[in-house]
């Protein structure tokens, strides 16, 4: 790079904030728009930290139908459209049924209900103004339900749901496959002569497909999980019983499968949030836990963190000292299944506050999503940090301690900026290698690999980076101490 190129990016590198990336944001919002009844069902965080949120509206101009919002990253609207024709009621997913495409639009699964009644899955694709590029629809004479959409390797995208139009008419899971266009490529049943709904799907390494739902034909009635081929195909399933009539919903994981849920407890104290791990030949639950208090609480949605825990969301009826209604849930739990932190979340405790759907941000915190209603439903939004914390001076007690301000100052880059090698020093002694773990980030929010080796010094560690093939540009760093962030920096590469 010419002196003049490099002056130039260097002047670049001095005037840009990055302030919404070095500082996480913080909301709690709910919105009312001209008194629709509304909630968040699906969130999608896009590269540049705005949000577009997917949801269902009631009685809006007397119309049953769904909405597309996207926000900016402090959680203002910047614009929002409504779907749906009078006569019909539409539903979008659940939990982050709506997902951007490789082609850079939006899609989304659901369902629609006709007037005389009949149910059809439905599949749609957006444009990221959200005007719909096509529709899609698939079922026959019965009820067809989609609850979740997911865009598949080869472009195309797998509904989950159920049916009574195919299979036995009490209801099986139904899988629907198609193309890029939405054309049919296969759908599948499965289940028994009682009742299977499919809640969840994700596809595998192999290209096959993991599903999660709920039976009660096999003699006990709970969580029902599949494993497919990549046709669809049924490899194995397994039946955990939740001592009552509940599904549940899981993705795949390290070594195995994450499967969440609700179960009801044997001893009367109501529901608790469940969790397992499953071995990916689906023969053994390596381990189980429930969580909760002494009323009911529920996990709706979950995902696995790039530090290898699990942030799972909810509701919670055990911790609400003020009322009995139902507060919003997250939890970090690590991956042997131990919690790490618990936090509860409202708009008013006297709301019903409901967390349906959750997605990890650029800042390594959380977006969650759903509603908070006492006579009407309003949207709900809460915006955390790593912590789950909703402000930077969050005082929760957690059994993960939140490393001092001061530790900022013991972190420094150098040389920067720089064309090929730089060191990260650590001004830590107190930790071993294997309490660091070093992630980096292109501006996009797109985490990019760096060849990383530790070296322990005289005054910590130093984190030896090679930008090896990496294209030019500033990048961000971020260093956690024993799951804890510990620092964070810009790096730049000429």
């Amino acid at each position: 790079m010419s002196d003049y190129k490099m002056t130039i990016w260097i002047g670049l590198l001095l005037m840009l904030d990055l302030s919404t990336w070095a500082q996480p944001t913080y909301f709690n919002r709910s919105y009312d728009n001209d008194g629709a009844t509304l909630w968040a069902s699906s969130i999608l965080v896009l590269s540049d930290t705005a949000y577009v949120v997917v949801g269902n509206t009631a009685d809006y101009f007397d119309v049953d139908g769904i909405f597309i919002s996207q926000l900016n990253a402090q959680g203002d609207t910047s614009w929002l459209k409504y779907y749906g024709k009078p006569d019909h009621k539409y539903w979008s997913s659940i939990d982050n049924g709506f997902v951007r495409t490789t082609d850079g639009n939006y899609a989304m699964g659901g369902s629609i209900t006709y007037p005389n009644g009949d149910d059809d899955c439905w599949l749609v694709k957006f444009k990221p103004n959200g005007d719909t590029l096509w529709t899609k629809s698939f079922g026959g004479s019965g009820q067809d339900v989609a609850y979740r959409c997911r865009q598949t390797f080869d472009h195309g995208f797998v509904l989950i749901g159920f049916t009574t139009s195919f299979g036995d008419p009490n209801g099986n899971i139904y899988l629907v496959k198609t193309d890029h266009n939405g054309q049919l490529e296969f759908s599948k049943t499965y289940g028994g002569i009682g009742d299977e709904v499919g809640i969840s799907v994700e596809q595998t390494s192999d290209k096959g497909y993991f599903i999660c739902g709920y039976t009660n034909s096999f003699g006990e009635e709970g969580i029902y999980i599949i494993k497919t081929d990549s046709l669809g195909n049924k490899q194995w399933d397994k039946v955990l019983p939740m001592n009552g009539s509940y599904g549940g919903f899981g993705f795949p994981s390290k070594d195995g499968y994450i499967v969440c849920g609700i179960k009801s407890s044997v001893d009367g104290r109501g529901d608790e949030g469940y969790m397992a791990k499953i071995s990916l030949s689906g023969n053994a639950i390596i381990w189980e836990k429930t969580f909760g208090g002494k009323n009911n609480d529920w996990f709706e949605a979950a995902f696995d963190g790039p530090d290898g825990n699990i942030w799972v969301s909810g509701e919670s009826n055990s911790f609400n000292q003020d009322s009995n209604s139902p507060l919003g849930w997250l939890m970090k739990i690590s991956a042997n299944g131990d919690s790490l932190w618990s936090r509860t979340y409202y708009t008013r405790t006297d709301k019903n506050n409901y967390i349906r759907t959750i997605q990890p941000t650029p800042d390594q915190g959380m977006i969650m999503g759903g509603s908070a209603w006492q006579n009407t439903q309003n949207m709900w939004l809460i915006k955390v940090d790593s912590m789950g914390c909703e402000s930077p001076d969050c005082t929760y007690k957690t059994n993960i301690n939140r490393l001092s301000p001061t530790f900022a100052n013991k972190i420094t880059a150098f040389p920067n900026p720089t064309n090929s090698i730089a060191t990260i020093s650590i001004r830590l002694k107190t930790v071993t290698e294997d309490d660091i773990i070093c992630s980096y980030y292109a501006l996009s929010g797109k985490e990019v690999h760096l060849t990383t080796k530790l070296k322990r010094t005289d005054y910590g560690w130093d984190v030896m980076l090679n930008k090896g093939n990496l294209e030019s540009g500033l990048y961000i760093y971020r260093i956690f101490i024993n799951q804890n962030l510990f620092g964070t920096g810009k790096l730049f590469f000429y």
